[in-house]
């Protein structure tokens, strides 16, 4: 059929869909050898599935579930798991001369929830102290250590995520070049966007679902501010007028109703011919929550919205 593979979602590990994973999702962790040698096997995997002369990519944890990470040590046990793996990926290009990036996905009350958060965890964390540990374990020079670390970790931009955090998509990119990370796909979503008033609670509320995490961030004075998952917010909701972003990622063609928008305006071509001039060559559309969105966002069926879905994006300057 002429197909092929370029990326692999490694977030999940284990059962994702149909069952309750919640925080759950974040396990295991950057902190286990159980994730990094999962990693190393998707990636052995797709260096198998790729074609030749195209890089591959697999998105991942942000590190782990932001208040998981309680000391220096975690954060050390960490960066020796993703410097193994940038290791084990490096020893797979070698061997079979594919070139497999691991995107680290930043996500709401996660590790690395923002750009600055990865800009800052690249520059101070990974990048000198993964280099020390790839000189000592492969007895590289430390400039070659590092070029071993930006080949092959880098960022999972999901538009959804980063619009959770209110930035602004250009500008998050090209902090990211700047930083010299690399992207290693950009995933297309999209979160809801809802401003409190009375009546939201009953349009809010089917969202819900006792599978997936729905984490609320609202504006504050110092950046954005966690409100919880959206069950917890709604049994306690917050001043009326204030602006809510809230993970559930809704279709892209889905244009709200009943007072709910959605940050899919974000996608625009512009944002796109931006990516592609920064090198970005993976483009995923991310919408995995069919099955649990309201009956009235479920009822052209999976397929159809599938395709729905390619040609919003295609209207938009992809193909």
């Amino acid at each position: 059929n002429d197909c092929f593979v370029p990326t692999l979602n490694g977030f999940p590990y284990g059962a994702f869909h149909d069952t309750p994973v919640k925080t759950d999702v974040y396990r295991p962790d950057w902190r286990t050898d159980e994730r990094r040698d999962y990693t190393l096997r998707l990636a052995r995997s797709l260096a198998r599935l790729m074609p030749e002369k195209l890089a591959g990519s697999i998105s991942t944890v942000p590190g782990s579930y932001k208040a998981w990470i309680r000391n220096e040590a975690d954060m050390d046990a960490m960066i020796v798991r993703l410097a193994d793996t940038a290791a084990g990926l490096d020893a797979i290009r070698r061997e079979t001369g594919r070139d497999i990036c691991l995107g680290l996905e930043p996500e709401p009350d996660c590790q690395l929830e923002s750009t600055a958060e990865c800009v800052a965890f690249f520059k101070r964390d990974l990048f000198p102290r993964g280099r020390a540990r790839l000189a000592g374990t492969l007895g590289l020079a430390p400039a070659a250590a590092e070029e071993v670390l930006r080949r092959h970790i880098g960022v999972c931009f999901d538009t959804c995520h980063l619009a959770m955090q209110f930035e602004d998509l250009g500008s998050s990119l090209d902090a990211l070049a700047a930083a010299g990370i690399r992207i290693a796909k950009l995933q297309l979503s999209a979160a809801i966007r809802a401003r409190w008033h009375v009546g939201a609670a009953d349009r809010l509320a089917p969202f819900c679902d006792p599978v997936y995490l729905h984490q609320v961030k609202t504006p504050g004075p110092h950046g954005p501010v966690s409100r919880g998952d959206l069950s917890d917010v709604l049994a306690r909701p917050p001043a009326s007028g204030e602006e809510w972003r809230i993970h559930c990622h809704v279709p892209l063609y889905w244009p709200g109703a009943d007072g709910l928008g959605t940050t899919a305006d974000q996608l625009t071509p512009a944002l796109f011919k931006h990516a592609i001039e920064l090198g970005v060559r993976h483009f995923e559309i991310e919408t995995y929550t069919f099955n649990v969105l309201p009956p009235d966002l479920r009822d052209r069926g999976v397929a159809r919205g599938i395709i729905d879905e390619f040609m919003w994006v295609m209207a938009r300057g992809l193909s």
